[in-house]
């Protein structure tokens, strides 16, 4: 594992196993915990700058592990970004919340950008994209006012895309739990920041989720779009949470789909050109 100092190198094994592996980096140590950033990127054979998208995965702000948002890096990886698999602080109900969460998520995006150099990266492309917890804690990386912007690299992403996210709070009943007693979830919700200059976004969502409800993504896609953001929102029919046509069952081509229109999206918000995609020939 490498802690990346402003001059260090991104580095891929020579010789690499069938799937894309990642380089490891610490991007924050908080006590002695060490919050890794797992960096995919494909060989390129031009020198242009490539964009990056920032992965967050979901669990309820309180299970998961960095592991699970290598599938996506990787896809992503293969399509031209520069994507970056997070880890954050999971909330134990004691001393670390969805507050700490939400710091982290921020300072992976800052992280990024600090060491755009280093890494082949456009600072002006910088995506953020969760799906549940996750698109919580990458919605959260745009809504909130970052304080450092003016001093040091901003925290706030260019582009938003968000799987079934939880953005209104006040429907979510499992967070205060882990809030133990040291906000209110408003507080926290995104839904409470919308604002005009908020990166553009896409939320995808199904029907029938009652863990993240689509009322609460309609309801921030119409402040979005009354901020004079955009925000564009697709909400799949006879799915619900993580696009599950049945329980621990998702929806093979809704899966396929999401990935797609998140692709197109974020083509359309120029996030991703076909240069991008320009990698070097084995």
């Amino acid at each position: 594992m490498l802690a990346l100092a402003g001059s260090s190198a991104l580095t891929i094994a020579a010789e690499p196993p069938p799937e894309l592996a990642p380089a490891e980096y610490v991007y924050k140590q908080v006590g002695d915990v060490a919050l890794k950033a797992c960096v995919f990127a494909t060989p390129q054979s031009h020198a242009k700058r490539r964009p990056a998208v920032a992965v967050f995965h979901g669990g309820g702000w309180s299970i998961g592990k960095i592991e699970w948002t290598f599938g996506d890096a990787r896809l992503f990886a293969a399509e031209g970004f520069v994507a970056v698999g997070v880890q954050y602080r999971l909330s134990n109900k004691a001393d670390v919340t969805p507050i700490e969460a939400i710091a982290d998520a921020r300072d992976a995006i800052r992280w990024i950008r600090q060491h755009a150099d280093t890494l082949g990266i456009d600072p002006q492309r910088i995506v953020a994209l969760g799906w549940s917890a996750g698109g919580h804690l990458a919605a959260c990386t745009a809504v909130f006012i970052d304080p450092l912007a003016e001093l040091d690299a901003s925290s706030t992403p260019n582009a938003l895309v968000l799987w079934f996210p939880a953005l209104a709070l006040e429907y979510d009943n499992w967070i205060p739990q882990l809030l133990h007693g040291r906000a209110d979830r408003l507080k926290l919700s995104p839904d409470q920041y919308v604002r005009s200059g908020l990166p553009p976004t896409l939320i995808l969502i199904g029907r029938q989720d009652t863990t993240t409800p689509v009322v609460g993504a309609e309801k921030f896609c119409q402040l979005m779009r009354a901020a004079g953001n955009r925000c564009d929102l697709h909400i799949y029919e006879n799915v619900g949470h993580q696009f599950e046509d049945a329980p621990g069952h998702i929806d093979p081509q809704v899966s396929a789909d999401s990935k797609q229109r998140s692709l197109r999206f974020l083509r359309d918000v120029g996030m991703l050109t076909p240069e991008d995609a320009t990698v070097a020939q084995p």
